[in-house]
């Protein structure tokens, strides 16, 4: 039996979103000339949860330049980038920022599902899993190191409310104390004394420092009306006991602040300076977080910015969308924050290469796009609820014979990219593709399809109930049941197709069912035949994993199915390389190939 020779590799995409620089050579050449050897990073707070940072270019700056925030790197931006602004910090921190620059390379990992590590050797087989390509960073010059603290929470407490709106600021003119001289207690010229005022000296008249200790001689109680003589006033309330600075708790209750004329007491301070008369303040902040502008308006008025703000295009393109919070009557302080709407720059295109399964099985699309750079692309699944469904995001590695890559690394084949998506479900779901900027951290989905995706493993069932009720009848024992489909598999499938004497993988067959496309392998095949065994109730041992790859018992069992109860091995192996291709059998263009439900 022959190995397969090349596996699929498994590589999460990685986001970086780097755009191309384009000139000529003079110019490169002339402005590298004139660019320090050193990066110079400055910094200034902006806000209460980003920082701002700024360097030079320099000279020789590798692949570009990454951001490290706290001695971790936070981004990895091109060589044009020379900005960055670190957002979602907590208010009233401090972080340390450097700058350096790096070069990149593409490693190929492996999982050790002994282990449960991915590793840079190729693990045994047995022990193999999945593989991806994973960027490796390393980082050589670096700018000088700053520290920058984002601001405190803002203060709106009462203390921000106009000055001249409190108790404390109320205007002199407008307080108790300077009250107009002629109604103030304290101010009350002496010469209004009862021998003055007229024989109905009511209270409302009376001076309050106007004690009996001071009336003239001939202004005797006698004449004083009789609830105002000190012999009817209670004793604890005589002349002699009246406090000096003739508190309101002496004073008859008739002469009490309550009855000063409203329009004197600090109750009733002139409405002109009550808060709704008050100017309210209104900062319109961009979406960095940027103060735009400052107005004021009246307590009730619905403010209104006066025109239409803009974000600056990066990897998007942005147009305005409102104001967050929206914008209400003003009753306090209030702070509006632009937002946008990003838009990409590029057109994309979802095609299913095939009739998609999940639950098991494959979905392979190909994300048709101009957009140059697949690492700043990522697909998923998402259910009826709008939860991602995807179990695992594959970029398409070299191992397929019919897959011709523009940039190998890149993954980029003819108008587009290849990947393949395992949906954790099947039924009705949403295939998504993303387009992320990570130096700005904004991601939004540029295409989207809804198809039906077919349940794998519940396909795989009714297949397998398919042969069983074709080839095996009541009266067979199980044993003669294995061998029946032992012999179906053995005449009706072929392995794997093979060039040269090496087993290949086809791109344009992925996501196809082994059963759809009847191509099995030495691997596939007792997985299968155990499965059988147990629709018949019949349990059979797997020996694919039992032995050491490459050792006399593996060589002559791994193909094999083990009954213990029958001492029965069932072997579904094609007995010879029945399906070598043609190269030119296995070319697959994306520009003539005809893609599944188009």
């Amino acid at each position: 039996m022959k190995r397969i020779l090349t596996i699929i590799i498994t590589a999460a995409m990685i986001f970086s979103g780097l755009p191309f620089m384009t000139g000529t050579a003079e110019a490169d050449a002339l402005a590298k000339k004139k660019l320090p050897k050193n990066i110079t990073l400055q910094a200034a707070a902006s806000g209460q949860t980003e920082a701002k940072l700024a360097w030079n270019k320099i000279k020789s700056p590798g692949k570009g330049y990454a951001v490290f925030r706290d001695g971790e790197a936070i981004a990895h931006l091109n060589t044009k980038k020379t900005a960055f602004t670190d957002q979602g910090l907590a208010s009233g921190t401090a972080h340390t920022y450097q700058i350096k620059t790096y070069t990149k390379k593409t490693v190929k990992m492996w999982f050790n599902k002994k282990t449960e590590k991915w590793q840079k050797k190729k693990p045994a087989k047995k022990y193999r899993g999945k593989s991806r390509k994973e960027a490796v960073y390393t980082y050589k010059k670096k700018s000088n190191t700053v520290r920058i603290q984002t601001e405190g929470p803002k203060n709106n407490t009462p203390s921000d409310t106009s000055q001249d709106n409190t108790p404390a600021d109320t205007p002199k003119d407008n307080t108790p104390a300077d009250t107009q001289k002629n109604n103030t207690p304290a101010d009350t010229p002496k010469s209004n004394t009862p021998a003055d005022t007229p024989k109905n000296n009511t209270p409302s008249d009376t001076s309050q420092n106007n004690t009996p200790a001071d009336t003239p001689k001939d202004n005797t109680p006698a004449d004083t009306q009789k609830n105002n003589t000190p012999a009817d006033t209670p004793k604890d309330s005589t002349p002699v006991d009246t406090p000096k600075d003739n508190t309101p708790a002496d004073t008859p209750k008739d002469n009490t602040p309550a009855d000063t004329p409203k329009d004197n007491t600090p109750a009733d301070a002139s409405q002109d300076n009550t808060p709704a008369d008050t100017s309210i303040t209104i900062t319109w902040k961009n979406w960095d977080g940027s103060i735009l502008k400052t107005t004021t308006v009246q307590e009730g008025t619905t403010p209104s910015y006066g025109g239409t703000p803009t974000r600056p295009d990066d990897s998007f393109t942005y147009t305005f969308k409102g104001w967050s919070p929206s914008i209400v009557a003003a009753t306090r302080n209030a702070t509006y924050t632009a937002e946008y709407t990003p838009k990409s720059k590029y057109n994309y295109n979802i095609k299913f290469i095939n009739e998609p399964y999940g639950n098991g099985g494959k979905s392979v699309i190909y994300i048709e796009t101009n957009n140059p750079d697949p690492l700043s692309m990522v697909a998923n699944a998402t259910n009826a609820s709008g939860k991602n469904v995807t179990a695992n995001v594959i970029g398409i590695p070299s191992d397929y014979a019919d897959v011709q890559f523009t940039d190998e690394d890149e993954f980029y084949v003819g108008n587009g990219i290849p990947v393949i998506l395992g949906p954790t479900e099947a039924g009705q779901l949403t295939f998504n593709v993303e387009e992320v900027d990570r130096a700005t951290n904004v991601r939004i989905i540029v295409a989207s399809r809804t198809v039906t995706v077919k349940d794998y493993k519940a396909e795989e069932i009714a297949w397998r109930q398919r042969v069983i009720q074709n080839v095996c009848t009541n009266s067979m024992t199980n044993q003669e049941k294995m061998q029946a489909i032992c012999g179906y598999i053995l005449t009706n499938f072929k392995y794997l197709p093979t060039y040269r004497g090496q087993y290949v993988l086809i791109f344009k067959n992925e996501g196809i069912p082994y059963w759809v496309r009847k191509e099995i392998d030495s691997a596939g095949s007792p997985a299968a035949l155990v499965d059988f065994g147990n629709d018949l109730g019949y349990p059979l041992e797997n020996l694919f994993t039992k032995y050491k790859i490459g050792t006399p018992e593996w060589t002559q069992y791994h193909m094999c199915a083990y009954s213990a109860a029958d001492d029965y091995y069932y072997k579904a192996c094609p007995p010879s390389d029945t399906n070598i291709v043609n190269p030119s059998d296995i070319t697959f263009n994306p520009d003539t190939y005809q893609f599944w439900g188009e």
